[in-house]
């Protein structure tokens, strides 16, 4: 693990303070401590936190609903701003064991931003000391609250891994993604761990994903419920809100394409992004829809989405939307999902496409919870 601290502990909280000229860098700085720095207003808020001898440790509600009852009962979660509001019904189950800390974005923010500042958060160290856990699992290795916490596990000999948030681009530099802070890696699949293992080693990498693929069958439907995939570039500079509104023009253009087609009722929806916040032009055109309504729709479009991937492991129609004024990976040469351009379903039709070629890649999961019981 490379933790290299500084006097004033500010690699630590800081990792992009070493690449401040790598192209991508300063939107990603800026969009992580701009989150920060809205929550920071609550840093008055109490710290919250329940110890109790635990053999895990996750950042975040999202990696402990993935567990089996038997691992989330052994299980420590830290609780961030998100989570409080995304998963509020899930929280009483956690009362057992868990920290609550909205002080800490204020900290980190004033810390990056302030530089003579020089918290080493030795409460995090003295929470670890205290439930001891034999893992600590990651959401991220650039998120700051997420490096303090695998510090001070690295500090006490803890085990940390780090799961995969995220479709990599191999367009993307790799000095955005991830850093090497952690004993394993897991990866969503094979061509995401070519991506980032100049970064981190491929020795350290779990796949947790094998091939896969599955029919897509449409044929006779005389009513189709697509669902667009949101997604949050509005936050990455003005580069990123140009970007969005390419992929917002592409959608419209699929929905203008699609409402022609007279032999089919079309019904369309939209899943905004977790951190998208503002309506938008397709949407006016769409309903806003919820996961837990998933089962209503038929054919998923997305341009880099994770949820793609996702849904097309659950043999669900997931397509990713190629357009010659987004340059993306090829998710169908990946193995991920559907890939289809948005010129060949306005030349030939969406439903004659998907009757030439009903089968689509998928990648199949295998039990996280397998994975981490393995690492104990």
């Amino acid at each position: 693990m490379k933790f290299k601290k500084n006097k004033d502990f500010s690699n630590i909280v800081d990792p992009w303070i070493d690449y401040k000229d790598v192209v991508g860098i300063p939107e990603s700085r800026v969009a992580t401590l701009n989150r920060y720095r809205q929550i920071s207003f609550l840093s008055k808020f109490p710290r919250i936190e329940v110890k109790r001898r635990s053999d895990i440790l996750v950042m975040g509600t999202n990696i402990y609903k993935k567990l089996d009852s038997n691992l989330k009962a052994r299980t420590h979660v830290v609780i961030s701003a998100r989570d409080a509001l995304r998963d509020f019904s899930i929280l009483g189950k956690l009362a057992r064991s868990f920290t609550f800390d909205l002080a800490i974005y204020g900290h980190i923010y004033n810390q990056i931003i302030n530089s003579h500042n020089s918290d080493e958060f030795l409460n995090i160290r003295y929470t670890l000391s205290v439930i001891k856990p034999k893992v600590v699992i990651l959401k991220s290795t650039i998120d700051p609250i997420n490096r303090v916490w695998a510090f001070w596990a690295h500090k006490l000999n803890i085990k940390v891994v780090c799961i995969q948030h995220g479709i990599f681009s191999s367009r993307a530099n790799l000095e955005m993604m991830e850093r090497d802070i952690v004993d394993y890696y897991v990866v969503l699949g094979i061509k995401q761990s070519e991506i980032i293992s100049p970064i981190i080693p491929e020795h350290k990498h779990i796949n947790i994903f094998e091939s896969g693929s599955f029919s897509c069958k449409l044929k006779d439907k005389k009513t189709i419920s697509i669902c667009f995939i949101g997604t949050d570039y509005e936050r990455y500079s003005e580069a990123g809100k140009k970007r969005k509104e390419e992929v917002l023009d592409i959608y419209i253009d699929l929905i203008n394409t699609l409402s022609q087609d007279k032999s089919v009722e079309y019904n369309f929806f939209y899943k905004m992004h977790p951190s998208e916040t503002r309506g938008n032009k397709v949407i006016r055109l769409s309903k806003i829809i919820q996961k837990t309504d998933f089962n209503k729709i038929d054919v998923f479009f997305g341009v880099a989405s994770t949820l793609l991937m996702e849904l097309a492991s659950l043999h669900r129609c997931a397509i990713q939307l190629r357009s010659k004024s987004i340059q993306m990976d090829n998710y169908q040469e990946l193995g991920y999902c559907a890939s289809i351009e948005i010129d060949k379903i306005k030349d030939k039709g969406l439903l004659t496409i998907l009757e030439e070629n009903n089968t689509f890649p998928c990648l199949k999961e295998r039990s996280l919870s397998k994975v981490i019981d393995s690492i104990l």
